[in-house]
């Protein structure tokens, strides 16, 4: 394992959570709801950068993505019979039962 691929994310997390407890100081102190805010801005900012790819110059991820697996199907025939003289109820039958 490269550690080489979590710097990114690991610089991106320590910058928020550094400017999350600056913004907890302003009192002097850190409270513990303000050590909970520190640690969730940390593994956010952590997570999200970590999920994102790194792009090339030529706009590619540099871990290949898989396209996903879609199965095709066959459209259904529907037939329409006409009718003549008055009518109460019509019924279409898509199934073809």
């Amino acid at each position: 394992m490269n550690p080489l691929t979590y710097l990114k994310a690991l610089v991106g997390a320590v910058a928020a959570g550094l400017g999350a407890a600056y913004l907890g100081l302003d009192d002097g102190s850190l409270s513990a709801q303000e050590w909970i805010m520190v640690a969730q801005t940390t593994l956010a900012s952590f997570a999200t950068i970590w999920g994102i790819p790194n792009l090339t110059k030529a706009g590619k991820a540099t871990v290949p993505v898989e396209a996903p697996q879609v199965e095709l199907v066959e459209p259904k025939k529907v037939e329409a019979k006409a009718v003549t003289g008055p009518i109460s109820t019509v019924t279409i039958d898509l199934d073809g039962r």
